[in-house]
């Protein structure tokens, strides 16, 4: 079979769908994890902006100018950068620096820092305090920006402000899914969004894998931070959250029956074969398909539209899938509300320092195993499983699946426990100092809480969170002299 052509393989009488292929080559490439000898952490985080004099998103009626605006003036600022152009509607969407790093613009005019991966989480840090103090120097105190995981002050029909072909082709997508929240997701919430590489060799990929996805429902309490949306506070614990549970189940959340498997890149697959495609290369927009029309199984083994998908049209839908963890060849974990700039490190440092040490992952199962002994009892769907997998393995499976809100997931004794593996992870590594810093900061900050307690209206919260120097206060937690005490 031609590793370069998934069309030859759908016009086979054997697809690779219907045999032991699809766990092969090809299928697998984009998204195992490689045995890097170094493993390095990167950061992407998400922020909205608004015009400093009228309080206006950024691009919208109000405001002074576009985002695209600021892209301009990065460009300007850093010598051996380039502009990234969207090939068929000519609009500016992103800037790549030459260091690495680079600013792109999310459809509702979020702008995005992705850092380039750094081996310790000290040069992470460092990387993405220069990235915010050139945004800042490009907006010369004509923009305040918010670190929150929705827009608080966003109304209902926000517009696509940054009209690229893709997110017109998205948002023709969801507007087709009845009840579905997916323009929400895309115009008015933001993430911070850690990516890891983990050494080793297949079972530990699988291993640091499963590990991230029974976290995950615990990570979305920990770092829940979406109070208001449409200029309100919101009764649920995170309402981007709440986006993400009601937008295309086909392509979000936790993968069924992944947690445990041996290669848990097979079951990727296979989930990632049955979700919803929205993209077919080639096709104008109003040709594109619309929710529940196509999944990816379908389209390999029928084509769509006298079209059929090559190799590089599996690789764009993987990039289009957003579960809770995405796999490239590193973990894209994607389950984290948008952080204050004061504690946006602080995911960075939590999963590094629960995932990329082997002795943290072995004491954070078993943490794990006698917690979902003793406090979990819940019954899923047996076909969803694997044979092979084992007891501890289906009960993990089980309580991934409890409710979104289950009270086992706020637990703050929990939330302690796994705070103090990872901080003691960190300093058994000898390293990442600021990781450690990170973590204790944003354990015994509950005075800015405690002033946002009263606070009713999304107007009110985005004056007291919205600053004109993010970088000031993204350092605020990692340069300190000393660690604080940890809290019992």
């Amino acid at each position: 079979m031609n590793p370069q052509d998934l069309n030859e393989a759908s016009h086979s009488e054997e697809s690779p769908i219907l045999t032991e292929n699809v766990c092969r080559g090809m299928w697998t490439r984009p998204i195992r994890g490689q045995n890097r000898t170094v493993q390095k952490a990167g950061l992407e985080m998400e922020m909205f902006a608004y015009d400093a004099k009228t309080w206006a998103p950024l691009g919208t009626e109000g405001s002074a100018f576009a985002p695209s605006v600021l892209l301009e003036r990065i460009h300007r600022l850093s010598p051996g950068s380039h502009l990234k152009i969207d090939e068929e509607t000519a609009v500016l969407v992103g800037v790549a620096l030459e260091n690495g790093g680079n600013f792109s613009l999310e459809p509702g005019g979020q702008v995005e820092y992705s850092s380039s991966p750094k081996g310790t989480l000290q040069e992470l840090g460092d990387d993405v305090t220069l990235g915010l103090q050139l945004l800042e120097e490009a907006a010369d105190g004509q923009v305040l920006f918010a670190s929150h995981g929705t827009n608080p002050v966003g109304y209902k029909d926000f517009p696509l402000v940054v009209p690229k072909s893709r997110y017109q082709i998205m948002t023709r997508y969801f507007n087709s899914e009845p009840g579905g929240r997916g323009v929400h997701m895309m115009r008015q919430t933001a993430t911070v969004q850690p990516n890891l590489d983990v050494s080793g060799d297949d079972a530990t990929w699988s291993d640091a894998v499963s590990l991230c996805y029974v976290l995950t429902p615990f990570a979305r309490h920990i770092f829940s931070n979406s109070a208001f949306f449409h200029n309100s506070k919101v009764e649920s614990f995170s309402e981007r959250q709440m986006i993400w549970t009601k937008m295309d189940s086909t392509r979000s959340g936790i993968p069924t029956g992944l947690v445990g498997e041996k290669d848990v890149v097979c079951p990727y697959i296979r989930w990632a074969l049955q979700a919803n495609v929205f993209l077919v290369e080639g096709l104008p927009i109003a040709e594109q398909p619309l929710f529940g029309e196509l999944k990816f199984a379908n389209w390999l083994k029928s084509g769509y539209k006298g079209v059929f998908p090559r190799l590089k049209d599996w690789e764009t839908h993987l990039a289009t899938l957003f579960p809770e963890l995405r796999l490239r060849s590193f973990l894209e974990i994607r389950s984290t509300d948008a952080q204050d700039f004061s504690h946006t490190f602080a995911p960075a440092a939590f999963w590094s320092g629960l995932l990329q040490n082997e002795k943290a992952r072995i004491r954070v199962w078993d943490f794990l195993l006698g917690l979902s002994k003793s406090k979990v009892h819940f019954e899923i769907e047996k076909e969803h499983l694997s044979a092979d997998l084992s007891k501890e393995s289906r009960h993990f499976n089980e309580l991934i699946q409890l409710p979104i809100a289950h009270p086992l997931f706020r637990d703050q004794e929990i939330h302690r426990v796994l705070f103090r593996i990872a901080a003691d992870s960190l300093k058994e590594q000898g390293q990442d100092e600021v990781g450690v810093r990170a973590l204790s900061a944003f354990q015994h900050d509950r005075e800015r809480q405690i002033q946002l307690q009263n606070v009713t209206d999304g107007k009110t919260f985005l004056q007291r969170i919205a600053v004109k120097n993010p970088s000031q206060a993204f350092v605020s937690n990692i340069q300190s002299k000393s660690a604080r005490k940890w809290k019992s």
